[in-house]
């Protein structure tokens, strides 16, 4: 989920699923597509090779893009649920835990 401005300096992005997995990798190489029959947002990977993204956890949010709950948390992230707050706060997400 990225609410900001594209890396571009597109418009601002809304809200695309009540769930997301949070993961690091390969910024700016993505691109994302509905996908109806599902009822999701889907995020296609556009650069050359295969990604090796590192997943950091699961997160809820609500209707104007906050994040209101973790899900689950990566126990390969040093530092557990408080890294993955501090990530998502300097990504400038909306947390609200």
């Amino acid at each position: 989920m990225h609410l900001g401005p594209e890396e571009t300096g597109g418009e601002a992005r809304e809200t695309l699923s009540e769930y997301a997995v949070v993961f690091t990798g390969f910024p700016g190489q993505w691109v994302s597509r509905s996908h109806p029959e599902a009822m999701m947002q889907e995020y296609l990977f556009v650069g050359e090779g295969l990604p090796e993204v590192s997943t950091l956890g699961a997160i809820k949010v609500d209707d104007q893009g906050r994040v209101v709950e973790i899900l689950e948390v990566s126990d390969k992230l040093p530092g557990g649920r408080a890294t993955l707050i501090e990530y998502m706060i300097a990504a400038r997400w909306k947390v609200a835990l």
